[in-house]
């Protein structure tokens, strides 16, 4: 029998707001199957905003209170019992394979691994999975000085580890960086190897394909860029830095003798007023950034070194997955426009938010306001009014879009010009790995149900838990983590979308 300490807890956790869509196609049949979840033991106290979900949607795991001791519980499993458990714990590797976490015992603070202790020390700091779920790094401290333990391996104990910077590891899991401060200096420090000491060091970045290492320094009152052990030209202050997509560019900001200007390539480029945001194509041929020039301190951008008309402001721009579209938005007067290729949208809106391209580059999408009303802007065609809008969504294939979307109280979907039917609330949609399908969740009153390609369930939920969404195995069959209506405890339910 589920404890009323432990309805609490699940209760809790409950999805407050939710937004979503509905994929309308051929007629369907849902079949639905729930299995109970491992609920908590008895006798445990759980703390409600402890719990996390694991990024497969598979897993639960909070911490519990037991007498005076405190443990991890994992689908339905407690964990050893120890004196603490912090408040930063459990957490599960990007594979939701594993789990760590901070455990206190006999006044020391150690990482557990699954079931294995680490070395105790007086504190726990940062702790880092690699992206491959491989690695584990994490910061620890004895009698106020710090290092970092990467793979049960201790390093070089210093001052202090920088918290901000935190721990960095490559994309391909292979390196690991940090700022370590000692003597009243800071340091880069890669896989264990020092770098230069400077009076001041920011937050590294490592390229896309593992190889490469970029930071900002400070010596003598003068910024410079460290690229691979390499000091760039001295200068007032240096800014953003960026490597390109192939990890063969370089670009980074800079403000010298009251006039800014871009770093690209080692090659400085022209002077300007003010600039920001450098940025390379996906596929690192193209480049362009921000500027600001003039008395009226009029906002353009530098595209493949051409330059844009003058605008009262510029706001977001991106390049298309393909990098032969470039779009951005300004601002003229007290209006804001949507430029594509040079050319721009007939719209004027008061605001205009994440313009979205379809990943073929084919598509392109954005969301506006005149008022009090919000828009959606497809292909250069504006959509019907509505008291809000929502991101517009492309699915995988590029052959379908769908935005969310408010009419009074109620929230309703837009697929491909098609409005869904309305909803007391709805939650983000999750398209097939085909694109074939579209699942989501709804809210008529206070019941909660799934959605799978408009054809709701006949299943009724309390609500889904805050973290989990539906996650696709296979085109057709899908899972989700619900709360019972009877009592609360959680389930798994699995959807199989047939056709009728």
């Amino acid at each position: 029998m589920i404890t009323v300490r432990r309805t609490l807890f699940w209760c809790v956790v409950l999805c407050s707001v939710l937004w979503g869509t509905a994929f309308a196609k051929e007629a369907v049949a849902l079949k639905e199957t729930i299995t109970i979840y491992p609920a908590p033991p008895d006798g445990y106290f759980f703390y409600p905003n402890s719990m996390v979900i694991s990024n497969d949607s598979k897993k639960v795991a909070g911490v519990a209170k037991k007498d005076d001791k405190f443990c991890i519980v994992i689908a339905g499993k407690a964990e050893k019992l120890y004196e603490a458990i912090s408040k930063d714990s459990p957490i599960f590797s990007p594979d939701s394979k594993s789990f760590v976490y901070k455990a206190k015992s006999k006044n020391k603070w150690f990482l557990v691994e699954g079931t294995k202790e680490h070395t105790g020390f007086d504190e726990i700091g940062i702790i880092r999975f690699s992206p491959d779920s491989s690695r584990i790094a994490y910061v620890a401290e004895d009698s106020g000085k710090q290092c970092v333990i990467v793979d049960g391996k201790k390093g070089k104990v210093y001052d202090g580890i920088s918290k901000k910077v935190g721990l960095i590891f490559s994309n391909d899991a292979e390196h690991l960086a940090y700022v370590a401060v000692d003597e009243g200096k800071m340091r880069v420090v890669i896989d264990g190897t020092e770098g230069k000491a400077y009076e001041k060091v920011s937050t590294p970045i490592i390229s896309d394909d593992s190889l490469h290492v970029a930071y900002p320094a400070m010596e003598d009152g003068k910024w410079f860029i460290v690229k691979d052990g390499i000091e760039s030209e001295r200068y007032d202050r240096t800014g953003e830095y960026v490597f390109s997509a192939d990890s063969r560019r370089f670009a980074f900001s800079v403000r010298n003798n009251d006039k800014f200007f871009i770093v690209l390539d080692g090659k400085e480029l022209a002077k300007h007023d003010a600039v920001s945001s450098p940025r390379f194509s996906y596929n690192s041929k193209r480049f362009v950034y921000m500027a600001i020039e003039g008395k009226g301190k009029k906002w353009f951008l530098m595209i493949d070194g051409k330059k844009t008309p003058n605008y009262d402001e510029v706001g977001i721009f991106s390049f298309s997955p393909d990098s032969s579209h470039f779009s951005y938005t300004a601002r003229l007067g007290k209006k804001w426009i949507m430029v594509v290729n040079e050319k721009q949208d007939p719209y004027k809106f008061d605001r205009i938010f994440i313009p979205v391209c379809s990943f073929d580059s084919k598509n392109f999408a954005y969301m506006g306001n005149e008022g009090e009303k919000w828009f959606c802007v497809y292909n250069g065609k504006k959509g019907p009014e509505y008291d809000a809008v929502l991101v517009p969504v492309f699915s995988e294939d590029s052959k379908h879009y769908n935005y969310m979307a408010k009419r009074g109280e109620k929230w309703l979907v837009v697929l491909d010009g098609k409005e869904s039917a309305e909803y007391d609330g709805v939650s983000l949609p999750t398209f097939s790995p085909d694109s074939q399908h579209l699942v989501y969740l709804a809210r008529v009153g206070s019941y909660w149900f799934v959605v799978a390609d408009g054809e709701p369930g006949l299943q009724r939920f309390a609500g889904f838990l805050q973290g989990s969404t539906p996650k696709f195995e296979t085109p057709e069959h899908f899972y989700i983590l619900a709360l019972q209506l009877s009592d609360l405890s959680i389930v798994t339910l699995e959807g199989d979308i047939q056709e009728k």
